[in-house]
């Protein structure tokens, strides 16, 4: 039982819950997790080499011990597979679309769809996809840090998203999901004035020597660290009546210099309300690119370097001399010289040619199947890059070819596509725990209008929802879903989109007469923003059926006053539905069916002289036979 005097005053005993002494067995822990994941940090710093041509060091075998004298080819074979596989992930650069749980939260959810690509944009998210992508095709893995950062905006805070490095974390070892690791470090490297400037507690604390042994890149310029110090910020997750709390510790040198168990406004929410650390990691340790095509990389610059050492050698003569030859081997060796001076002992075998044979072409053979294994392992055909078979130039064949050699990168995508889901989840908890100020917000309407929405997590806050029972209080908050779609970049995409929209328009899908028969086609189709055209079709067939009551109501009314008067008030006015809706109904608006023959890669006879198939065929001609 606790008696009275330490319940009268708690706090000074609850306000210094986090000491150095926990700390330091932070600190013990941190290197533990650190030793367990060496192994995946030396990888990913052998990755990084490979993808900049600094390979050789990291081959298997000892190739050779003249050192630098033979040659080292570094083909970009392997780079220029890394760099499609990222434009790939560009070329689709996903968009949220935040939706609602509940009847009530629709118009939270549509001003949020508006607010959080604006917050993204501010935090430059393409950057960070970028960088984040390009390091899981390299190692497996990209990591993102969703945090709140209170300097933003003059210290009014804002969301933070950006790319973490992993070298910078150690978790649990052996788990899948990050959120699963019991502790979760995060470290990274401050100037000491820093830091002291901000933490006057840090003063005569700080020193060059680090407490953690971390892995490095191998960096192109000289990185001083004398005058810097590790600081770790420290996650760690504890269950408050049943509910996930995280908690927060930021310490250099065994210096606590922030922990939310220390704050009195955070000891009992932890640094976030969602319960979950603020990073998303796709895996912890994931298998990239380079890990899978090394092996052929390596042997392709071996077999190059072979091959170029030996026309190099067939290329200079070179020559056999006895000791005992009276020949200046300096004047023997200078071509400027016409006349050379020997002794008298100089014979038919005083020196002899060395005679190179040529490369067989089954070397040349097994190289190219190398680099042709490269290709199909790694799924980065020459299609995916641009090029195609011959004779296909439409558009829509090129994007179907390109779309049918892209399955893998599609799989790939969809992992990406999940945790930026989670991403803008925790987008939306920080919004939710931090937007008390209301802010204005300028958004860019798909029609290109501007408008300016002013925006609060107001409504986004826990209420109380009615129950049969008035003395029983029940809680919920307002939960949103995120559907993910990608932003196609592609140009042949979108020649093939566009082509699709004008033979559409042609068949008359868009006519209000043919509504029902266009929602029935819609109905089988796949295309993107399907919704949008199915509500336009829609609202074409409500407005064309309520032209046609008016129609009939004018001229029942006409009819009447006809009778009663003698007079016809509508001589002379075309009354039809399509004269009174604007739309007149032309050959190119009723619906089509004259047979098209095509190919089965898509090329139309029909519509070969579309003018955006045109300028494909004329772009692709350029890019792949220039003159």
């Amino acid at each position: 039982m606790v008696d009275e005097m330490s319940v009268e005053e708690p706090e000074e005993e609850e306000l210094h819950t986090i000491t150095e002494e926990d700390v330091q067995r932070a600190m013990e822990l941190l290197n533990k997790y650190m030793a367990g994941k060496a192994s995946v940090d030396a990888r990913v710093v052998a990755n990084q080499n490979w993808w900049k041509l600094r390979h050789w060091g990291n081959f298997k075998s000892d190739h050779g011990k003249e050192g630098d004298k033979r040659i080292k080819p570094a083909s970009a074979w392997l780079h220029s597979c890394v760099d499609n596989k990222v434009a790939d992930y560009m070329d689709n650069f996903p968009e949220p679309n935040i939706l609602p749980q509940e009847e009530g939260d629709k118009e939270t959810a549509k001003q949020l769809s508006a607010v959080v690509p604006v917050v993204l944009d501010e935090n430059g998210f393409e950057q960070e996809f970028d960088r984040a992508v390009h390091s899981k095709v390299l190692n497996g893995t990209g990591i993102y840090a969703v945090v709140w950062d209170q300097d933003k905006l003059n210290g009014l805070g804002d969301v933070s998203v950006k790319k973490c490095d992993i070298l910078n974390f150690a978790w649990e070892p052996g788990i899948e999901n990050i959120q699963d690791s019991a502790n979760l470090f995060h470290i990274t490297s401050a100037n000491n004035d820093v830091l002291v400037s901000q933490y006057p507690q840090l003063k005569d604390r700080l020193s060059s020597m680090h407490s953690v042994i971390q892995t490095e890149y191998q960096f192109d310029d000289t990185v001083d660290k004398s005058n810097r110090s590790q600081v770790v910020d420290w996650y760690y997750k504890v269950n408050v009546d049943g509910k996930n709390v995280v908690h927060y510790v930021k310490f250099c040198n065994g210096v606590v210099l922030y922990a939310t168990e220390n704050d009195p406004e955070r000891k009992d929410t932890g640094l976030y309300i969602d319960g979950k650390y603020p990073f998303v990691f796709e895996s912890p340790a994931g298998y990239g690119y380079v890990d899978l095509c090394k092996e052929p990389q390596e042997y392709i610059d071996k077999l190059s370097q072979a091959m170029l050492e030996n026309a190099i050698w067939s290329s200079v003569p070179r020559y056999l001399v006895r000791d005992d030859g009276e020949i200046n081997e300096d004047d023997f060796a200078d071509t400027s010289k016409h006349f050379i001076k020997v002794g008298n002992n100089v014979g038919q075998d005083t020196y002899a040619p060395i005679v190179i044979n040529g490369i067989d072409g089954n070397a040349y053979n097994v190289l190219m199947h190398k680099i042709d294994e490269m290709k199909e392992t790694s799924g980065n055909r020459d299609v995916s890059s641009g090029g195609t078979s011959s004779g296909v130039t439409a558009a829509s064949a090129i994007s179907a070819m390109q779309e049918a050699g892209s399955k893998t990168s599609r799989w790939q995508i969809k992992g990406t596509y999940r945790a930026y889901k989670e991403i803008i989840l925790m987008v939306i908890e920080r919004i939710r725990q931090f937007y008390d100020m209301p802010r204005v917000f300028r958004i860019t309407g798909a029609d290109g209008s501007v408008s300016f929405e002013t925006f609060s997590n107001q409504n986004m806050q826990e209420r109380r929802i009615e129950t049969l029972f008035p003395d029983d209080e029940y809680y919920q908050m307002p939960n949103f879903d995120v559907d993910v779609s990608a932003s196609k970049a592609s140009p042949y995409s979108k020649l093939a989109q566009n082509e699709l929209a004008v033979q559409m328009y042609n068949l008359g899908v868009l006519n209000p007469q043919n509504a029902d028969q266009a929602l029935a086609l819609l109905d089988m189709m796949d295309i993107n923003h399907k919704d949008r055209i199915v509500q336009r079709v829609q609202e074409n067939g409500t407005m064309w059926q309520t032209i046609q009551q008016m129609t009939q109501a004018l001229n029942t009314s006409n009819e009447i006053i006809k009778q009663l008067t003698g007079q016809d008030l509508m001589s002379g006015q075309d009354m039809t539905p399509g004269a009174m809706s604007g739309a007149a109904v032309t050959d190119t608006q009723s619906v089509d069916t004259t047979p098209t023959a095509s190919d089965s890669l898509g090329n139309t006879d029909k519509y070969q002289d579309n003018s955006l198939a045109t300028q494909a065929r004329k772009r692709v001609a350029t890019s792949t036979s220039p003159e």
